[in-house]
């Protein structure tokens, strides 16, 4: 499974950086922050896969995660 994420993490990592680069994003280590934003977005899939409709609630817990991964790297 760690090999088939691979790529996704590289993303990540290189996703953070940039951020990091721009200024937008606090610094640490890149490999913690991938980390992170990859359980933060593993979780709301698992959010959303218990719930009664996913159909109805994709937006809501996307747009919910992904504010959690901007506030929380935010410089």
């Amino acid at each position: 499974m760690a090999a088939a994420h691979a790529p996704l993490s590289r993303r990540f990592v290189a996703i953070y950086e940039a951020g990091v680069a721009a200024g937008d994003f606090v610094e640490m280590d890149s490999m913690l922050a991938a980390r992170l934003i990859y359980e933060s977005i593993m979780t709301a899939g698992r959010v959303l896969k218990s719930t009664a409709d996913p159909k109805q609630h994709v937006h809501r817990i996307a747009e919910a995660a992904a504010g959690f991964v901007m506030r929380g790297f935010a410089a």
